[in-house]
């Protein structure tokens, strides 16, 4: 099946296999002629929704958000619309983060040869790379990144002008720029739940009793993967090594990570809490901060 730019079929051949069809959404085109948008019904032969958005979202879409009927900001190459509410706003892993940018050692130390040339080059560069700006202390040797409210409305403020989207900058450095051992109450969850097996077979309950009564070594433990969101929180990934840690009262080898191993396994992200508390599943057992 082929389509057309707003989801009339253009052809197809054969019988469709499923009824999941333009853009991934439930079609029932034979039944009555809409598409189901989750939040609402969409018609591929108007291009518009069939009904007005419940929300304005404003701040993924600009002016256009206020025409609640329009589809993608009536603009479908390329863009998607799977929650029926808005275009999906793209990550900012770097939003308000505060990075230095001097070297211990060598030509960009502080007060090195080109120490200075940094100071000059970051923010020009930073204006034209990164949507909304960054904001260079070169007395520290630091520059800040954009807010999320700056960086998104940089990016409706382009989509509007240029009638295309920014795409954003893959970080080259991990979002937390370090390795070490954290308290356990600063790393929230990302999943609500977790199985009470590791893959090895080896149980939660053993680790966390062992960290607990000293027979099993923190350090001999694979360090759990952390990285920071834009307001400075900070998750992990790897739930359950760091629930045993936290029932022991034992703080925790890490490691950090970039935005595309995050965005890999995007999927664990479950919490119902804010990443407060973790359940063992087929226990009774709740580790909360």
């Amino acid at each position: 099946m082929r389509y057309k730019a707003w989801g009339e079929v253009r052809y197809n051949w054969g019988s469709i296999p499923t009824d999941y069809q333009f853009t991934g959404q439930y079609s029932h085109q034979s039944d009555f002629g809409l598409m189901f948008y989750n939040a609402r019904y969409y018609d591929s032969s108007l291009g518009r929704f069939a009904s007005p958005d419940t929300i304005i979202p404003e701040q993924s879409q600009g002016v256009q958000a206020w025409d609640r009927y329009a589809y993608v900001n009536n603009s479908p190459i390329g863009n998607i619309d799977p929650s029926g509410h808005s275009l999906p706003l793209p990550p900012c892993w770097l939003c308000g983060l505060t990075l230095s940018y001097a070297s211990s050692s060598g030509l960009f130390e502080e007060g090195g040869a080109l120490n200075s040339v940094l100071d000059m080059a970051i923010p020009l560069a930073g204006d034209l790379l990164y949507p909304g700006g960054v904001d260079v202390d070169p007395l520290a040797d630091t520059v800040t990144f954009a807010s999320s409210e700056e960086y998104y409305s940089a990016q409706v403020n382009s989509i509007a002008a240029f009638g295309v989207d920014v795409v954003p900058l893959e970080p080259f450095f991990p979002m937390t720029p370090f390795d070490g051992v954290i308290e356990t109450k600063s790393v929230y969850y990302t999943q609500d739940s977790a199985k009470k097996l590791f893959s090895n077979g080896e149980s939660w309950i053993d680790l966390a009793e062992g960290l607990g009564n000293g027979t099993i070594d923190p350090s001999s433990i694979p360090p759990i993967r952390i990285f920071k969101d834009a307001n400075g929180k900070i998750w992990t990934l790897d739930n359950r090594r760091l629930a045993a840690f936290e029932y022991a009262g034992v703080d925790i080898p890490y490691t950090s990570i970039t935005a595309s191993t995050v965005q890999k396994e995007s999927w664990k992200f479950t919490t119902q809490n804010g990443g407060a508390s973790i359940r063992i599943r087929d226990t009774n057992i709740i580790v909360s901060k």
